[in-house]
This record gives structure tokens, sequence and C-alpha cells, in this order.
């Protein structure tokens, strides 16, 4: 079974082995040689909008039932790399006692969005916390 893929105003059909990444000593065309990998690199690209949007949901889905590592895999499934998605994935590793991956990605949520208020006061919690002990910052998704 081959994929569809398409390069500039036409449509080309590859061999689902070009479209995995594999090598393939069949007859395939030349955008299909030249388009060796591409829906893979595709997959690297951080995702946006109502992608995003839909996988967040789960996650926030996910950590009302308290089930944190099913609602992180989501996310780090997801690839999503704006505020809300980081800061989320920042409370789930919180949440689960790994307090230097919630600093890291609370910090690359404010650099996403650098007024993103949950963010910078559950970064300065993490800091209440380790310099004084306690903190009455709460949790902020």
């Amino acid at each position: 079974m081959g994929a569809t893929i398409a390069v500039f105003d036409e449509d080309v059909e590859c061999p689902q082995a070009f479209v995995d990444g594999e090598k393939s000593s069949g007859n395939s065309s030349s955008h299909c040689s030249a388009l060796n990998g591409v829906a893979s690199l595709w997959d690297l690209l951080p995702r946006v909008g109502s992608l995003c949007s839909r996988d967040v949901a789960e996650a926030k889905r996910l950590l009302r039932e308290r089930n944190f590592r099913e609602a992180l895999a989501v996310l780090e499934r997801s690839r999503c790399e704006d505020a809300e998605s980081l800061n989320l994935r920042g409370v789930l590793h919180e949440l689960l006692d790994r307090h230097d991956d919630a600093r890291r990605y609370y910090g690359k949520a404010m650099a996403a969005e650098r007024r993103f208020w949950a963010a910078e006061m559950n970064l300065r919690r993490c800091y209440e916390l380790s310099a004084l002990g306690s903190s009455d910052i709460p949790l902020l998704v």
C-alpha cells in the first residue's frame, strides 16, 4: 500500500517504503526518490493549533483522573511546543516528583509565551518550595 504525497500541483502515488523512510528497490518516480523521508521529517515538526488543543484537553482529562503518567505520555507524543502544553508538562512532572524537569518545562513555557502567567507562577512556586520549604502558590494548569 502506498501513500499520496502532494508535489507542487500534482499528487504522486509513492510506495509505502518511501513514506516510511526506507530504501526501496522498486520502480519509483523521481518525485518519490527525492521526497524519501519527507513524511518522517514532517512528523518531527512541532504541532500547533487544534491538534495541540485536542491533546491538551485529553491530558487535562487524564490529569483530573489522576493518571499523571498517561497524561504526560499524551503530551510527549503530541510534540506540542506551545506555552499551555509546555506548562502542563511541567505540572505533570512536578506531580510525579520530577522537580528539575518541571522547572525546565515551566521555563520553556515562558520562553514560548513571554507572559504566560501560569508557568511564571509555577516556576515561582518551585523556587519557594526549594528555598523556603513551602509555598502558598497553587499549582496552576
